[in-house]
């Protein structure tokens, strides 16, 4: 229903998939700690003995509309399939390495020439929700895993960082990038700090050596957006009081 839903609405449609190792022995074979889950509950398992990927195709989920998260468990056709079928994939390499899922063929998926952007997950598996973290994990992760220097550098992911993101969400005629017309979302990244220098070219500068904690603005629609943290730890705290009354 929410993939028709989402043809019928023009909607875009995102999912988690090939995340981990449980989830494939689930979806492949109906083993592992999801099919002891489903058996307690009583709760027949029929596996389609796939991949992960193939399984959410052979739904009719995969089309350029649909965002995927993570994509950490891929067979050797599931590229094709990637290639085919065109959709948009976000890559969150933080969050995956902590809950020990792996690191994902970022360098093979980018060359189905899909459209790829870089997430943080959630605070419930990610700690710090900081995208200089995440492009340098990338980074390094994809050197690591190849042992090529050309895997991954520092303009393709702060690419995937920007204008990756809004082109995932399908918002790239509005957010993204610093172009006539757009909505003008920025912040702006002291270089100063004597922990990143030296510096010889901004954006390396910025994905190898800056944290959020070198940002001294944050604009939003042209207009630069103050927040105090005292005021947002309150908001957050009548959040949750809410919750829990509800």
């Amino acid at each position: 229903m929410v993939n028709e839903l989402a043809i019928n609405e023009g909607l875009r449609l995102t999912t988690h998939i090939g995340e981990s190792v449980d989830e494939g022995m689930f979806v492949r074979w109906g083993a592992g700690v999801f099919a002891e889950r489903w058996s307690e509950r009583g709760i027949p398992v029929e596996p389609p003995g796939c991949s992960p990927l193939a399984f959410i195709d052979s739904l009719g989920l995969l089309r350029p509309n649909t965002l995927l998260v993570h994509g950490i468990d891929l067979e050797n056709e599931d590229f094709e399939t990637l290639r085919a079928k065109r959709p948009a994939l976000v890559h969150c390499p933080k969050s995956n390495a902590k809950l020990a899922h792996g690191i994902a063929p970022l360098t093979e998926i980018r060359e189905t020439a899909i459209t790829v952007g870089l997430g943080t997950d959630s605070v419930a598996s990610n700690n710090v929700v900081d995208m200089f973290e995440e492009m340098r994990a990338a980074i390094f992760q994809q050197r690591g895993r190849t042992k090529r220097f050309d895997a991954l550098d520092a303009q393709t992911v702060f690419r995937m960082a920007t204008l990756g993101g809004a082109e995932c969400l399908g918002l790239a005629d509005h957010l993204g990038s610093l172009d006539a017309g757009k909505r003008a979302d920025f912040v702006v990244v002291d270089l100063n700090d004597p922990a990143v220098q030296p510096v010889y070219d901004p954006i390396s500068t910025m994905v190898y050596s800056a944290s959020r904690r070198n940002i001294r603005a944050t604009f939003i629609g042209g207009r630069e957006i103050k927040a105090e943290s005292t005021e947002l730890v309150q908001e957050c705290a009548a959040a949750a009081e809410r919750l829990r009354e509800g």
